[in-house]
């Protein structure tokens, strides 16, 4: 069963990939990627953060009201709030991370399609890489789908949009503290003028070799922020190596094939939108120091590693010259590549993939009354998604296959 999981899976990813270089879209490929990775995420029962998560579920259900649910875990208090509704409902475990992973789903669709990706390409090279990890860190999956959806609201200063992106953090916090370190991405409303750009990118580039010139001294000024910082301090191991010199140029490679074809898109919309995904990156990669101070902020970057993505996708499928097409889309895949590969050297010790394809509780067999109970609350969460879809409906900024030509 476990070499059928992986033929179905890769054969998925690869179609959508195809379709993806071919500039053709198919919402059959998209459904099939979403429901195999929409399976071994809410059903993977083994590995080095999901047990813990099993065992955590576990406890807040045995808690006495909500105050000892609350702290019956190390977990920030948001997430262990879903926990504590969920066992109140009478969801066991498994039930309640197919609630999570649905409106995950959910919110990175909706990122997809805001910024007018190609789905099937940004899915399959998803697949490819990142799905892995997030199959395993939850909360950060959590995290990661709400921070994507959030940067809508930073391509326009208004009162709903700052509110709407506030709230978003605040509730992405409660799952992770790490969150709050995307509060600093307001200042892409600032980021009017191309000199401005430059300078907070300039600026960001100093503070990393600052911070690398200074590394023998970083892990004691480290040791005085954690005990400041306390419970926010937990996540930090005070090491980092200098395979996070391979990120930042990754980094700056990614920002490199935005900013050079960005001029050849021809439609003004996508332009705007792939300039707030640059300006989105070079406010982000001031804190690229962080990862020389300590390996644990390295999913902060990450973390938008979709939104990446989606700005080459966009580019490639955006650009009638030919010779650029064919060079963003070998940034794409060597972009990609580079990041699968880094992660697997620092997790060399883990089997990243085959926690996440060996160990199913689907795929390994479960009695056919839950598998009914299970299909019966992901039904639900999909018929609630529809419903809070329709309800939010907006009106689109243009219409499908209009051409706004920039001057």
């Amino acid at each position: 069963m476990d070499i059928l999981v992986y033929v179905i899976f890769y054969l998925i990813c690869a179609l959508n990939i195809v379709w993806g270089v071919k500039k053709r879209r198919s919402n059959l490929l998209s459904a099939a990627a979403l429901i195999i990775m929409f399976l071994l995420i809410s059903f993977n029962y083994y590995g080095p953060d999901v047990e813990v998560y099993a065992n955590t579920y576990k406890a807040v259900g045995e808690a006495n009201g909500l105050r000892a649910a609350l702290n019956a875990t190390y977990m920030e208090k948001g997430y262990a709030f879903l926990m504590y509704c969920s066992n109140g409902i009478g969801f066991d475990f498994y039930a309640f991370r197919i609630v999570i992973t649905i409106f995950c789903f959910a919110l990175l669709m909706s990122t997809i399609r805001f910024y007018k990706a190609n789905p099937n390409f940004i899915l399959g090279l998803y697949m490819a890489y990142l799905f892995f990890f997030d199959s395993i860190q939850f909360r950060n999956f959590i995290v990661e789908c709400i921070m994507l959806y959030a940067t809508r609201y930073l391509t326009k200063k208004t009162g709903g949009n700052i509110l709407k992106y506030f709230l978003c953090v605040a509730i992405a916090a409660s799952m992770h503290t790490i969150a709050l370190i995307y509060l600093s991405l307001v200042a892409v409303w600032f980021l009017r003028k191309r000199s401005v750009c430059k300078n907070v990118f300039v600026f960001g580039i100093l503070i990393f070799a600052a911070c690398v010139m200074c590394r023998p001294v970083l892990p004691r000024l480290m040791a005085i922020a954690v005990s400041i910082l306390k419970r926010g301090g937990q996540y930090l191991s005070l090491s980092s190596r200098f395979s996070y010199f391979i990120v930042m140029a990754f980094h700056l490679f990614s920002l490199g094939t935005l900013v050079r074809y960005k001029k050849d898109v021809v439609d003004c919309n996508l332009q705007k939108r792939i300039e707030y995904i640059i300006k989105i990156q070079i406010t982000i990669g001031i804190f690229m120091f962080l990862c020389i101070i300590d390996g644990s902020f390295y999913r902060i970057f990450r973390n938008l590693f979709v939104l990446d993505m989606i700005g080459m996708a966009v580019l490639y499928e955006a650009t009638p010259i030919r010779k650029s097409s064919k060079i963003i889309l070998a940034s794409e895949f060597i972009y990609v590549g580079g990041w699968l590969a880094v992660d697997l050297v620092r997790n060399y010790k883990m089997n990243i993939i085959g926690y996440a394809m060996n160990y199913n509780l689907i795929f390994d067999g479960v009695p056919t009354i839950q598998a009914l109970q299970y299909m019966g609350v992901a039904a639900l969460c999909l018929i609630a998604v529809a419903c809070i879809k329709l309800l939010f409906k907006t009106k689109k900024e243009y219409k499908k296959g209009a051409l706004v030509t920039c001057k």
